[in-house]
């Protein structure tokens, strides 16, 4: 399994990205990256972009979460 936790900063604000994803065992890597491509299509066919998500496949699992950091206050002028 892989956790991850990445800070992404975009034009609306920032937010910390919190993930994990496995693949059973016998999964070759072109497939493990196919279940979890079908796992995210999923979430975003089903729900748009959610801030949490959780799918359990016969194979593999996805999960994150997203939480928004507080705006920085303006420079003073």
């Amino acid at each position: 399994f892989l956790e991850d936790q990445e800070r992404v900063t975009q034009v609306e604000g920032s937010y910390v990205l919190n993930s994990m994803v496995q693949c059973s065992p016998d999964l070759d890597t072109p497939s493990c990256s196919f279940c979890l491509k079908f796992a995210f299509l999923r979430v975003s066919t089903c729900c748009g972009s959610p801030s949490f998500a959780q799918v359990f496949t016969p194979k593999c699992l996805l999960r994150y979460k997203t939480t928004v950091l507080p705006s920085s206050p303006s420079p003073p002028s």
